[in-house]
């Protein structure tokens, strides 16, 4: 990133300069001049997070994103929003788990099978392409001859337009729901 900031920098040194040193030969910006320096951008992205709650960008404001794209300038790229899905089961043994068990590890296979099927039929954006979707991180249960009563997953989310953070927030709900369905007692919870 240290590439990425040395040119955000030289770059807005020399607008800087060219509109002060030719304030009547060229045309002012719309608006202010401002570079924002932020931390974290490979993983919560803290900084960028702090300065959108802070109002140092609006939704009009232009963004000049040093992000790295093989040397090829971009117009925009896929935008990243993330869940936590957690499920509750209810423990059984292993030998007898329809002696009340409700497995939570099925249940999230469930729900991750179908946010990546509704994450398939999403449309397509012209330049940037489909919204993606990973698993990072899962985790559940506590020993392999008990049914699981917890399991949990990170999902991260590259979205492109029309996609939004409030539309693939629908379907990780409606995966929650479908997935409380097909694994009987367990409960997803954001």
């Amino acid at each position: 990133m240290k590439s990425g900031l040395a040119s955000a920098l030289t770059a807005f040194a020399e607008v800087a300069k060219s509109q002060k040193e030719n304030a009547e030969d060229i045309e002012k910006l719309p608006g202010t001049l401002v570079f924002i320096g932020t931390v974290d951008e490979e993983a919560d992205m803290k900084g960028s997070e702090a300065a959108v709650q802070q109002g140092w960008i609006q939704k009009e404001d232009w963004v000049l994103d040093m992000e790295p794209t093989s040397g090829m300038i971009q117009m925009a790229h896929k935008g990243r929003t993330w869940f936590e899905l957690n499920v509750e089961g209810i423990t059984a043994h292993a030998s007898m788990p329809e002696k009340g068990g409700a497995d939570a590890i099925a249940g999230i296979a469930f729900m991750i099978a179908e946010i990546r099927k509704a994450m398939g039929k999403v449309p397509t954006h012209e330049e940037l392409g489909k919204s993606t979707v990973t698993f990072g991180q899962i985790s559940g249960g506590y020993s392999p001859y008990v049914v699981s009563d917890h399991s949990m997953v990170t999902i991260d989310m590259r979205l492109v337009p029309p996609m939004n953070t409030q539309e693939a927030e629908k379907i990780v709900r409606k995966a929650i729901e479908i997935g409380g369905k097909c694994s009987s007692g367990c409960k997803g919870f954001l």
